[in-house]
């Protein structure tokens, strides 16, 4: 096939693998999902108790279920990280066996495009209680103790490049080709489903690897949203909602195999449907804050609704960035508005951080992944705690409960730090 054959090609899900606070398994998160089943709760991995939050949306499922990492790999990550990883390669060994992608193509015509945070520091370790890292001398402190820390501890070369620890796992599951690790904060698989499809169109692979995996429930990861002021107090996340007060962090994986269509068709792959297209964009407003108009947001979206070939009205659903934070999500609303226009009232929008609460490099993936259950189920996830109207965010939020429909097209967005914005477009397949 050529390269402009390539181009041309749609590109399909054949496998998904899931590591959620809602089910550590697909066909578990799919159906938890459906029952107003939430993960978040109060944090029981470690002592809480000078913790600035103590809930956020853990894996329930002991790490020792998963698979083991070779000891390569454990011996460049701290604690903290084992455990994203451990999920990253429980969700890699389920999307591998339900797409049956090895052996269909060359290990290296199987490459990977993949989304997560940059990796903690060893100095700052699950061995640091919060005790340790708040002290009552203030932030400079700490960073002075960290300096002094990193100096007398310096971590692997390996630990600092996440390319060199996700091809290790992906080599352990038969995938050697490219890989790319995308570190660009709640967009970060957003973006990273935006590279596979390059990957594939670009003639590098031939099937990809792709989402994300994450967690920042730990130490480290609660003190930084609490510094930032993002944390929710009441210990629930309300997208929309006029009282809402900020995010909660949760962890896990989800992980698509995307292949070329007519190639899946041949192999005799299941396809779940089709990853149309992905927007994406950035405004560079401000570090921690979107744009107020949502102008960054609302390009990302105009981008993927004309690479998918799509009009706005032919959008079904909308599973929104919705993070319940003061500033997200009067700007997300306003995006939907200033791309959707009439439309934008009709639309039903869903938040479903509040089952798994945010899980930052690894939230588009998950988000995504509800787009296609909600896609193959023929229903819109709700809005939990959604109660009181905000007049700032007057859109159509799903607030009811689960809403049965026909969805032909999702989109799916993804909203991060330093304005950069991903927008992912799914369709039911058409064969």
């Amino acid at each position: 096939m050529s390269l402009s054959e390539r181009a041309r090609e749609r590109i399909v899900v054949t496998g998904i693998g899931a590591v959620t606070p809602i089910g550590a398994t697909w066909p578990e998160f799919r159906k938890n999902l459906w029952s107003d089943k939430s993960g978040i709760g109060e944090i029981t991995r470690f002592d809480c108790a000078n913790s600035p939050a103590t809930w956020a949306g853990e894996v329930s499922e002991a790490t020792e279920s998963f698979p083991e990492l070779s000891d390569e790999t454990v011996a460049a990550l701290g604690h903290v990280d084992v455990v994203r990883y451990k999920f990253f390669a429980a969700a890699l060994a389920e999307a591998l066996s339900s797409s049956r992608v090895n052996g269909a193509y060359a290990p290296s015509r199987i490459g990977a495009s993949l989304g997560t945070s940059s990796n903690s520091c060893s100095i700052l370790d699950l061995r640091w209680t919060y005790g340790s890292v708040r002290s009552a001398s203030g932030e400079e402190a700490w960073l002075e103790r960290a300096v002094r820390e990193a100096v007398r501890n310096p971590v692997p070369p390996d630990y600092l490049v996440p390319d060199l620890l996700t091809q290790r796992i992906l080599r352990e599951h038969g995938c050697d080709g490219r890989t790319r690790t995308h570190i660009e904060a709640c967009a970060a698989s957003g973006m990273a489903l935006a590279g596979a499809i390059d990957l594939i169109r670009g003639g590098v692979v031939d099937a990809c690897i792709t989402g994300g995996f994450d967690s920042l429930v730990n130490p480290l990861g609660l003190c930084v949203f609490a510094a930032l002021g993002a944390l929710s107090t009441s210990g629930q996340i309300r997208p929309f909602d006029r009282d809402r007060d900020g995010m909660l962090v949760g962890e896990g994986a989800a992980i698509f195999v995307v292949e070329c269509r007519d190639a899946a068709l041949r192999r005799g792959a299941d396809i779940l449907c089709e990853l149309s297209a992905v927007g994406t964009s950035n405004d560079a407003f401000a570090l921690t804050a979107p744009h107020p108009e949502g102008l960054g947001a609302a390009r990302a979206m105009r981008s993927a609704l004309g690479r998918a070939g799509l009009s706005p009205s032919e959008i079904d659903y909308i599973n929104a960035h919705g993070t319940g934070t003061a500033l997200n999500d009067p700007s997300e609303t306003q995006a939907i508005r200033a791309v959707f226009g009439g439309h934008a009232q009709k639309v039903p929008i869903s938040s479903t951080k509040p089952m798994y609460g945010h899980l930052i490099g690894a939230s588009g993936a998950i988000e995504a992944m509800t787009a296609v259950a909600a896609l193959m189920e023929g229903r819109v996830p709700r809005t939990l705690n959604h109660s009181t109207a905000d007049p700032a965010c007057d859109l159509d939020y799903v607030a009811e409960g689960h809403r049965e429909l026909p969805l032909r097209h999702a989109l799916s967005n993804s909203f991060g730090f330093g304005g950069v914005n991903a927008s992912v477009v799914l369709s039911q397949p058409s064969l």
